[in-house]
């Protein structure tokens, strides 16, 4: 009797190899898209550090074109004292522009206005006494702009400088009020030159605290030159 060989049986399982193709190329894509999202971050990383230095150069550059702007404002007065200085001693623009801005003045008045503009515009000890108001007035224009607040601070730096030189023979018989013509007079020309810039006031409220400002000065310089005499102080003197 012969035996039989025994047979083997293969067990054929086609979707077995199509489900093991399917999750070999599943974790290819998946280490693929592993890949490039790696890369991506790398490189929005890479892009957003260029971005922050680029943003660092602009505010330095910000920075710089602002120091630049304050230099010029800041020098801005001292520039123009040729061109202010030339203005003021031009006759026919000085009439006209008394005649433009309404201020009724007498000949006596305008002789002496004549006088203080000729000082302003005289060396005094090797320097002019324009340059060095504007050198003054500077510290009030730093931002460029004329508002209510700085009005009083042009007052006393004008009056200051004349007091300086209050002996000066084209000085001689001045008065507060005369200052004050003198003040419009100047205010104006850097307004109408566009030298400095207002904060939404007109001239006539420019005028009026400069008058006000003037008139206050007055009052404090008679207040002070008053004598007392009053037997219950004694440190008071007649």
């Amino acid at each position: 009797m012969t035996e039989k060989e025994p047979q083997i049986e293969l067990e054929k399982n086609p979707s077995a190899g199509i489900v093991n193709l399917v999750i070999e190329v599943q974790d290819n894509v998946a280490k693929a898209q592993e890949n490039i999202v790696v890369k991506v971050e790398e490189n929005i990383t890479q892009v957003q550090d260029n971005v922050t230095k680029i943003q660092d150069n602009v505010t330095k550059i910000q920075d710089n074109v602002a120091k630049i702007q304050d230099n010029v404002e800041k020098v801005i007065l001292v520039n123009h004292v040729d061109k202010i200085g030339s203005l003021l001693m031009d006759n026919n623009y000085i009439q006209g522009l008394i005649t433009k801005l309404s201020i009724n003045i007498d000949t006596a008045t305008n002789a002496k206005i004549g006088n203080i503009l000729t000082f302003l515009n005289t060396s005094v000890a090797g320097v002019l006494p324009l340059q060095s108001m504007l050198g003054n007035l500077q510290q009030v224009f730093e931002d460029g702009v004329l508002d209510l607040y700085d009005v009083p601070i042009i007052v006393k730096i004008i009056t200051d400088l004349l007091n300086t030189n209050i002996n000066a023979e084209l000085l001689r018989n001045v008065k507060i009020t005369d200052v004050g013509l003198v003040l419009k007079l100047l205010i104006y020309i850097l307004i109408e030159f566009k030298i400095i810039q207002t904060d939404k006031i007109d001239n006539k409220t420019i005028f009026k605290i400069i008058d006000s400002s003037l008139d206050l000065l007055e009052t404090s310089l008679r207040v002070s030159n008053i004598k007392f005499n009053c037997s219950c102080c004694p440190w008071f003197k007649k």
